[in-house]
């Protein structure tokens, strides 16, 4: 398992390093009469469940992942599933669920789909890193951070802007986590291996490889409505995995690793701009789940080629109107305002 894991992260690491990034000092400004930051009404869920994530699995799998996350969440270690189907890909698919869903379970546990369930008995366990006192302690700490993450976001939003503010507030000051890389990882414990590669890390360290920074953006979309999956590529051109967000009816491609600390060149990119000068990722060798993207989703729409066009790699500053529902992307000699469209 740990020697997969290596696999990924060398990969993960090819990739970062083709993609560069950019030093800046950035913020966000709300324009309105008090000129102050909204707070979020969005009550964090760390059962909800992406809406891209649902069609694509069957209801078992939902029904256990939830299972598992609500008494995690209550400092329970083991719970009683119903199985059903290939009982590995119910696993596999299980799992991926909770560690998109509730980033705090692949960091603070020791489980593995290939050993922690008891066909048997019909029971998933595992085992907690910490005292349920300092879990708690956790957890709070996560709620207060996650609330930063939203508070320039309302459900009211349009999906465009809740995406392209949560995409923000994500790669600002983003880094590649050297400490998966190579030999690095080979001496982390099992424990550090665990926290570091979780989305969880991510969110509270700002720092991750492509695998735990696409769960985190995942995540932050699931939470403010935005159906939202994970795209991994196994093929030629090497492994890496980005996003498939959907908005306004259509399906666009984001990679955050790719756009960390710099500025949204890989936001809202093509099937045909993934394959092309976006990495050389075949569509074909993009999957999600079980699910190869191009056999049930059209990633063609060109919609935000503009932010390509008129936003250099540098942004300095981001101006936010709720009013008029613009944002405003501001750095050295040049500035740009983008309409979002009304959610459909």
């Amino acid at each position: 398992m740990k020697k997969v894991l290596i696999l990924i992260v060398l990969c993960c690491a090819f990739v970062f390093c083709m993609a560069g990034c950019i030093q800046k000092n950035s913020k966000i400004e709300q324009n309105d009469e008090e000129d102050s930051m909204p707070e979020t009404t969005v009550a964090l869920n760390l059962t909800k469940i992406s809406p891209i994530i649902r069609e694509n699995v069957n209801d078992d799998v939902i029904v256990a992942a939830e299972a598992v996350i609500e008494n995690f969440l209550q400092y329970k270690n083991n719970v009683t599933i119903k199985v059903s189907g290939n009982t590995q890909r119910f696993l596999n698919d299980m799992t991926y669920i909770i560690h998109c869903t509730c980033p705090l379970f692949g960091a603070f546990t020791d489980f593995s789909e290939m050993t922690s369930y008891d066909e048997e008995k019909g029971v998933v366990s595992w085992e907690f890193y910490l005292d349920e006192t300092e879990f708690n302690s956790k957890l709070q700490g996560f709620y207060e951070v996650i609330g930063e993450y939203l508070a320039n976001v309302a459900t009211e939003d349009s999906e465009e802007m809740r995406a392209i503010l949560l995409y923000y507030a994500l790669i600002d000051d983003l880094s590649c986590n050297d400490g998966l890389l190579g030999d690095n990882f080979e001496n982390l414990s099992q424990e550090e291996a665990n926290m570091q590669s979780s989305p969880y890390y991510v969110l509270m360290e700002k720092t991750g490889i492509c695998t735990n920074i696409a769960q985190a953006y995942m995540f932050l979309c699931t939470q403010m409505d935005i159906a939202c999956g994970t795209v991994l590529h196994m093929g030629g051109s090497g492994m890496h995995m980005w996003n498939i967000v959907q908005m306004n009816g259509a399906y666009y491609y984001c990679d955050p690793m790719w756009d960390a600390n710099t500025s949204l060149a890989y936001f809202g990119i093509t099937a045909e701009d993934r394959a092309s000068w976006a990495g050389g990722y075949s569509e074909k060798e993009g999957t999600m789940l079980s699910v190869i993207i191009p056999e049930k989703y059209d990633v063609s729409n060109t919609r935000f080629e503009i932010l390509r066009e008129k936003i250099p790699v540098e942004i300095s500053e981001l101006r936010v109107d709720k009013e008029l529902q613009t944002i405003t992307f501001a750095g050295y000699e040049y500035e740009y305002v983008f309409e979002c469209k009304a959610t459909e």
